[in-house]
């Protein structure tokens, strides 16, 4: 944030920089974990290695889900604390990156991470109760030290629960649905892929060596925390088949949070850290492996699995060759490639037998060598196993760490566009964000997001169906990659000029203006209602008011013609700024101006003449406000309310949070 306010703007190198700082975070809590549970330093780092080079994290490196998910071993770490020796500061210790996780924006990766630090706790927390003389003493103060770390994580968070809340309703996730939340990319070839480098898919390799050495510590000891991270890791991958699988939809009839967020591949959150940490603990499990009889045991259990993979990847191997169209159970699993194309699924296998027989050899010999020999071998074991993580998803690393962006077509747009008085639809065109970056009105940004407001994503569908649409919200310029990416019927052909700018830029010849007065509107039941009658209409030529939002006056006032010979007047904005936009309007007579900017049921509030005015939303995502006849300055300006005094909370709730702690740590230090 300091660097963005000195630097005047966010450059994209900042950005590399605080996804790399949370990367880091997250590597350095994971190998904190696994160190304060006296595990090898080797062995930390392949912990911390899973969870960086893994799929999720990987997969979402430039997004909010991993800023959350950094966060997320620093909790484990604290549970740990926590349950072994509940006191107060301990108790702040759990709530500190419950709260940052959430701060960092990402909810649905601290809803993962819950997942795991929950049963976790609670198995830590009975397991030391059971350990000492007062199990009953021991719950009590966990229980006590615990809420008293709750208070603090509310205060914290509170400014941005409440926003989030309040936000809801409006958005698209108010209306959640089965393909919502259930809708996954997983199939058979990323279950496979667990134990097949580079397999086509989501390329979801953990590497064998880490598979075997999980297995190595569930099967040699199976204590409760190993079967309950393995029990939550399961859960984690089930839940991430989504509607293929009934559990999720099991979970979600159970518990609203399941259903909260959607892609549920992204539930290998869920799997990555107990996964890490099995594997990591194996590792240190077999580096300390003493007793000559188990270690028998292990190198035969290892040589057994770790050639029943190299033997399964032989013979997929072979099955792709010897069947260039394969049969039905590999097309209908794998999909069959064109006959003289290159086969990703062939190839994997191809790579499988060789890390599954490295990583057996590797395993092997750790578990056969003992002092200097072995710790030697558990650190060529830990850098083969980073080094070929970091192969089989080479090309997964390369889309993730985005490169600078390097916009062709800046000068172009600029010189063309109007800045500030008509919108753009820019389709991967100009590029990185060109509402922020170039200061234009985007319509379009991060599409699809699951908090988008409803009535925005309303309009942006329909627009999709017919580029003519794009008028209502007020877009003159439409620019696409690829001319097909939105509907282009004859009646939307008959509004668009192109324009010679990327592949696909058009302009639009009918867009309604950014403020208009009307003198009448159609009333109808619903936003619903409402778009479907807007988009009956030519742009800028209708109002469309919704029953629901206006008293029994205002309808009248809404359909009662006072000025039929001019039904619609433009006016202009005066003053725009982020929270705040004021519009001059001479109205021929009593009618409803429309702002072209989006409607929110909270936080704004208008002003015509001075006088305070209620905003309804018109002509489907808009602002409305009635006017009478003559000339009128409508203000209309955000307030966040409440937020401003819940963010003062969250400064006092990490003030506690110091105290706490530093009481806690003066009185460790003088007794």
């Amino acid at each position: 944030i300091g660097a963005g306010l000195a630097l005047g703007s966010v450059p994209s190198w900042l950005i590399t920089i605080k996804v790399l700082l949370h990367l880091w975070l997250c590597g350095v809590g994971m190998y904190a974990f696994l160190r304060r549970r006296g595990n090898p330093a080797p062995a930390c780092y392949a912990g911390g290695a899973l969870v960086l080079l893994g799929y999720p994290v990987l997969h979402n490196s430039f997004t909010a889900l991993s800023w959350s998910f950094a966060w997320v071993p620093w909790l484990l770490l604290a549970v740990d604390a926590w349950a072994e020796r509940p006191t107060a500061g301990r108790g702040v210790l759990v709530a500190l990156p419950a709260a940052m996780a959430t701060l960092a924006g990402g909810m649905a990766a601290l809803w993962y991470g819950l997942l795991v630090a929950i049963p976790y706790g609670a198995w830590a927390l009975w397991h030391q109760a059971c350990r000492g003389d007062d199990r009953r003493g021991h719950l009590r103060r966990a229980a006590a030290n615990l809420f008293a770390g709750a208070l603090i994580f509310a205060a914290i968070t509170a400014a941005q629960l409440a926003a989030t809340a309040a936000a809801l309703p409006e958005t698209v996730r108010a209306r959640r649905d089965l393909d919502f939340f259930g809708t996954s990319v997983l199939d058979g070839r990323d279950l496979i892929g667990f134990a097949v480098p580079r397999m086509a898919g989501e390329n979801t390799y953990l590497g064998v060596a880490a598979i075997l050495w999980a297995a190595v510590l569930v099967a040699a000891r199976p204590t409760g925390r190993t079967l309950v991270l393995a029990a939550i890791g399961a859960i984690g991958v089930v839940c991430a088949l989504g509607i293929e699988a009934p559990f999720l939809p099991f979970l979600a009839s159970l518990a609203a949070p399941f259903e909260m967020f959607r892609r549920a591949h992204r539930y290998l959150y869920v799997f990555a850290i107990p996964f890490a940490v099995l594997a990591a603990e194996g590792l240190g499990y077999l580096a300390t492996l003493d007793d000559e009889a188990t270690r028998r045991r292990v190198r035969r259990g290892v040589a057994l699995a770790g050639g029943a993979i190299a033997m399964a990847c032989l013979v997929g191997w072979a099955a792709r060759i010897h069947a260039p169209i394969p049969p039905d159970v590999l097309r209908d699993m794998f999909g069959a490639p064109p006959r003289g194309t290159p086969d990703a699924v062939r190839d994997a296998f191809a790579w499988g037998v060789p890390a599954a027989l490295l990583a057996t050899g590797l395993t092997w010999s750790i578990a056969r060598s003992s002092g200097a020999t072995r710790r030697r071998w558990v650190w060529i074991a830990v850098i083969a196993l980073v080094d070929e993580l970091w192969f089989a998803r080479a090309h997964k690393i390369d889309r993730s760490l985005q490169a600078a962006p390097a916009p062709r077509h800046d000068a172009a747009v600029a010189a063309l566009v109007d800045q500030g008085e008509s919108r753009i639809y820019d389709r991967d065109v100009i590029g990185w964000r060109p509402g922020t970056r170039l200061h234009l009105r985007d319509f379009g940004g991060y599409e699809d997001d699951p908090l988008a407001l409803r009535r925005y994503a309303a309009l942006l569908g329909s627009a999709r169906a017919g580029a003519r649409q794009l008028g209502h919200a007020g877009v003159r310029w439409l620019f696409e990659s690829r001319p097909d990416l939105t509907a282009k019927g004859a009646a939307d052909q008959a509004v668009l000029r192109p324009l010679d700018v990327g592949r696909g830029g058009h302009e639009l010849a009918a867009v309604a203006p950014r403020v208009a007065w009307y003198d009448v509107a159609a009333v109808v039941d619903g936003e619903r209602a409402a778009l479907a009658a807007l988009v009956a209409t030519a742009p800028g030529t209708a109002a469309v008011l919704e029953a629901s939002t206006l008293t029994t006056e205002e309808q009248v006032r809404a359909t009662q013609v006072d000025a039929a010979a001019t039904p619609v007047v433009s006016g202009r904005v005066t003053g725009f700024a982020r929270n705040a936009i004021t519009v001059e309007v001479d109205a021929p007579g009593d009618g409803v101006v429309v702002v072209n900017e989006a409607w929110f049921a909270t936080g704004w509030s208008a002003r015509v003449d001075g006088a305070a005015a209620k905003i309804v939303p018109a002509n489907a995502m808009f602002r409305g406000v009635f006017v009478g006849p003559g000339p009128h300055v409508i203000e209309m300006r955000y307030r966040a309310g409440r937020y401003g005094w819940l963010a003062l909370l969250e400064v006092a709730g990490l003030l506690a949070a110091a105290v706490v702690i530093g009481r806690e740590r003066r009185r460790r230090s003088t007794s």
